[in-house]
């Protein structure tokens, strides 16, 4: 059977960087399970996502030693900017020269993308033809002045920029896939939602810095959401990973990193206490939260990128990649490191 993994995997950064004190209007708003990064990055530009995503895409191929028409595939996912749609794959297409016939493809599984496109290009890849190489993109800019977050909201002093990308290949693999698995948990559908609603606390606006943007505004969680915490949102993880370990052919207590979505603190800490009992230590888990907060989809590539700059994923390890995202979509893959 064919093997399929990444090539490189790589993240991009404005570099803007904001602290929780700028966001200490929003304090009082947060309920006791949400707390914010210390850090992270904000890329107030109408084009920010536009400039992430090539600046990215630059990244990976060079990282690779490979051009533009080395690549058979691009699949991107895109959250804020200056357009709801079209996503930014014929973008990044058109501005760095890829040839006329390598698609573009967009995906919109908000959280969930970045794994989920790992996926659908290894399934290309394996389906034999044309597509040996894809290209897999996340991008975040939520405050452009165009659709992202509110920044009258808490969640507005969790979510930070940035963009990550991978190239997805059967070939130099320094990280080969070895099982994909998926649950969708329907009930999430509403209680989290990115709407085109206005400000919920205009009043906290006046006479600061953020940009108010035009399109909608989120996410908004419902009460719903939090009664979560118990049920849902604690079982899906001890699911996904034991699931998606024995597709692998491995326990979960086997699993030597855990890279997950950077959600929110409260879930980190849920997950990493429903999956104790499988023999998964707390200390198994990497997070880059108090660096960049909660970047999307970019979530997973981020992390990984600054553990590989620190050398800090050992040869032959094997990684869960955890990614659950908007409506309830919760993504794993299992993933042996080669070096």
């Amino acid at each position: 059977m064919m093997k399929t993994g990444i090539e490189t995997i790589v993240s991009y950064f404005p570099d803007t960087k904001v602290t929780d004190k700028d966001y200490a209007h929003l304090k009082p708003l947060m309920p006791e399970w949400m707390s914010m990064p210390k850090e992270k990055r904000r890329f107030p530009d109408p084009h920010a996502n536009e400039i992430m995503a090539v600046k990215v895409a630059e990244k990976a191929l060079k990282s690779a030693n490979l051009k533009p028409e080395d690549i058979d595939l691009i699949i991107c996912q895109s959250f804020g900017g200056r357009f709801i749609v079209p996503g930014l794959a014929a973008f990044v297409h058109k501005k760095l020269g890829f040839r006329l016939k390598t698609p573009a493809w967009n995906i919109q599984d908000i959280c969930a993308s970045f794994l989920d496109g790992c996926e659908l290009a290894s399934n290309m890849i394996k389906a034999g033809g044309e597509y040996k190489r894809v290209l897999v993109m996340a991008v975040s800019a939520l405050e452009t002045g165009g659709w992202g977050t509110d920044p009258s909201h808490p969640v507005a002093a969790v979510m930070g920029d940035g963009a990550g990308a991978a190239i997805v290949s059967a070939q130099n693999l320094r990280g080969e896939f070895l099982a994909y698995n998926s649950e969708t948990y329907g009930e999430i559908y509403e209680p989290a939602v990115m709407a085109f609603d206005p400000p919920e606390h205009p009043e906290l606006l006046k006479g600061t810095k953020w940009v108010i943007n035009k399109g909608g505004c989120g996410p908004h969680l419902t009460p719903e959401f939090e009664d979560m915490y118990d049920t849902i949102l604690s079982d899906m993880v001890v699911e996904a990973l034991s699931s998606a370990s024995r597709k692998a052919g491995i326990k979960v207590s086997e699993i030597d990193i855990v890279v997950a979505h950077q959600a929110f603190t409260g879930l980190l800490n849920i997950w990493q206490k429903a999956t104790e009992p499988l023999g998964l230590p707390r200390d198994h888990w990497r997070s880059t939260w108090d660096r960049y907060g909660n970047v999307g989809a970019c979530d997973i590539p981020v992390t990984m990128a600054d553990l590989l700059a620190e050398n800090a994923i050992p040869k032959g390890a094997v990684l869960a990649l955890f990614s659950p995202g908007g409506g309830g979509h919760t993504p794993t893959i299992i993933m042996r490191w080669n070096g």
